[in-house]
């Protein structure tokens, strides 16, 4: 999960295993107060997940966009870990490069 704060200016990145009720997804999401979920488009897809319904019906205020899976690309991640990271944050690129 990566979480972006505008007032704050900071990028969180959190990996977590889960349940089948997503309790630690949705808690952290409770904790960030998101105005608005990403998801991959493949994941809103209706049979695909129940995931989409579950943040929907905890989270009705929240506006949940579906784009395409293409933008949730590894490699891509990692170039902009690479790109955009402080230096002082450097350790994040070897915390990401070896999920």
């Amino acid at each position: 999960m990566a979480s972006m704060s505008g007032h704050r200016g900071n990028l969180e990145l959190s990996q977590f295993s889960d349940s089948t009720s997503y309790a630690r997804l949705l808690t952290k999401l409770q904790l960030h107060s998101p105005t608005e979920i990403v998801l991959p488009d493949t994941l809103c897809q209706p049979g695909k997940s129940r995931l989409p319904d579950i943040i929907a019906q905890y989270m009705p205020d929240v506006h949940i966009v579906a784009i395409p899976r293409i933008h949730f690309n590894e490699k891509t991640g990692l170039e902009n870990v690479q790109t955009f990271c402080l230096p002082d944050y450097k350790t994040v690129e070897y915390e990401v490069q070896d999920k």
